[in-house]
């Protein structure tokens, strides 16, 4: 639990930090905003503590397979409050960058070990897929914010997981310990890099559709996959790059699909 509790450490400094120093923004946004910031991390630690339990219940390949199913829970979730359309062609790319994503796991988790001797209990299984539920509502939960600051987002977010970190951490009895320099510089890179991506998440979703947001966010997995083959230098395999392709070209597609000329024909049709 170390690893969010420095990461979100870096990111709730420098949130607080660039708020503090801004002429044209207050450090805590209207009681209104500020609701729905807290309701949203508390979906987001709830989310970060059933992830650590099913790392721990679940194989890695397995649960990381079934949180990529939160593109469907996103899709539907949309549909249901009115905010996306039911279209075929969508559910379909969804679905092929789902089985992208899943061929890109298994390549990732080959690689490290060949077995697993986690047994899968009906209980992990649920907590995995309401992990994945937690996850698809949150993108959802920030547009209710509206035009929100990515910088209050990440203060609140980060501040939340820093307290559910410490929890985690009283609980397991585990001490946060920082061997080297080398960690030291590790986790503010960690905390840096995701404060990059909390605050561009918070802007695409301004301008696009969550669904859209989420499968696009589905290409991390082949970037680091392919960044790994080549740091590992390790040929990937026909399934690696089957799964690559899957997760690109349903990404492509359904973009186009959010695009209003694109939209109108495949309604007419």
């Amino acid at each position: 639990y170390d690893i969010p509790y420095f990461r979100s450490i870096v990111m709730f400094l420098l949130s607080y930090s660039m708020l503090s120093n801004s002429e044209n923004e207050n450090i805590y946004p209207s009681k209104e905003t500020s609701r729905k910031l807290i309701d949203r991390s508390i979906i987001g630690a709830v989310s970060l503590a059933l992830m650590y339990y099913n790392i721990v219940t679940l194989p890695i390949y397995s649960f990381n397979t079934i949180t990529r199913t939160s593109i469907i829970f996103t899709y539907f979730i949309s549909i249901g409050i009115g905010r996306d359309k039911f279209m075929i062609r969508k559910i379909v790319c969804i679905l092929i960058c789902i089985l992208g994503a899943v061929l890109v796991i298994r390549e990732n988790q080959n690689r490290r070990v060949t077995h697993s001797s986690v047994n899968i209990t009906g209980i992990a299984v649920f907590f995995g897929f309401l992990n994945a539920f937690l996850k698809a509502i949150i993108p959802i939960m920030i547009q209710n914010v509206g035009n929100v600051n990515p910088l209050h987002n990440s203060l609140y977010t980060s501040g939340f997981m820093i307290l559910t970190s410490v929890i985690l951490l009283v609980f397991t009895s585990k001490t946060v310990v920082i061997v080297s320099m080398q960690q030291l510089f590790l986790q503010i890179v960690s905390g840096l890099i995701g404060f990059g991506l909390q605050t561009t998440k918070v802007l695409a979703l301004r301008y696009e559709k969550a669904t859209t947001v989420v499968i696009i966010d589905s290409i991390v997995l082949v970037y680091s996959f392919l960044f790994q083959s080549l740091v590992m230098k390790e040929t990937p395999s026909i399934s690696g790059w089957l799964g690559g392709s899957l997760v690109m070209r349903s990404t492509v597609v359904y973009t186009l699909l959010e695009t209003p000329k694109v939209s109108e024909k495949t309604e007419k049709h």
